[in-house]
């Protein structure tokens, strides 16, 4: 959703100009006071009453004008204030939506697996194994040596090397992953899970370490 410029400061504009209504009758209701005590000692009594009348009861007016003003300026605020808030709602979305198809770095606690190999033994689905646990597990973002994962990442196996959305990867293959750190650590150390596969193929070392903080970076300039 865009929100225009000339809609989001339309609230302000119109708050400096209630404000603005405001003052103008109470410099008013002063005026017309000063300037009527000069003819005010050639009146009578009754003159006097009835002038004293006229006065209170145009001010009571006035007071109810400045009252109904304010309501409407205090309106104006909170729709302003609304409107801010919604503005930071949809920035909260893109924001995470950029997180997800990877345009924007991110950071958090997780895990780092590493797998290394003596032997190009590995095809492409052991790897597949692991990302899909992580994600089954609850990885929010994934990296395979520091490429963002997305949506359609996929492993390779060509000419005796392993890739990962079109990039070599390189002895050992690291993944990365942002969640719960003790939530992913189990999944890929249960007992009959993919640590327990992979290292059932001879050569292959698997390593899961918990961290506090990781950074993916985010998939800009990156294969896709």
């Amino acid at each position: 959703m865009r929100i225009s410029f000339e809609r989001s400061h339309l609230p302000v504009f119109a708050t400096f100009f209630v404000a603005f209504l405001i003052f103008g009758y109470i410099v008013a209701g002063q005026f017309m006071v000063t300037s009527s005590r000069g003819a005010l000692r050639n009146l009578s009594n009754d003159e006097l009453r009835e002038l004293y009348n006229n006065i209170s009861a145009e001010l009571l007016n006035m007071r109810m004008e400045v009252l109904t003003l304010q309501t409407k300026l205090n309106d104006l605020k909170a729709k302003s204030e609304n409107q801010l808030e919604v503005a930071k709602s949809i920035r909260g979305e893109i924001e995470l939506l950029e997180a997800v198809i990877g345009l924007k770095e991110v950071y958090g606690p997780g895990v780092r697996v590493m797998i290394s190999f003596e032997n190009p033994n590995l095809n492409e689905t052991d790897f597949f194994d692991v990302l899909n646990e992580l994600k089954a597990s609850g990885a929010e973002i994934i990296a395979v040596n520091k490429v963002r994962a997305v949506l359609n990442s996929h492993f390779s196996f060509r000419q005796g090397q392993y890739y990962f959305d079109g990039y070599r990867l390189s002895n050992p293959v690291i993944f990365e992953a942002i969640g719960d750190p003790d939530t992913l650590e189990g999944a890929i150390n249960v007992i009959g899970g993919v640590k327990s596969t992979l290292e059932g193929i001879e050569g292959v070392d698997v390593v899961v370490e918990k961290k506090n903080r990781i950074v993916i970076a985010s998939r800009k300039g990156n294969k896709i």
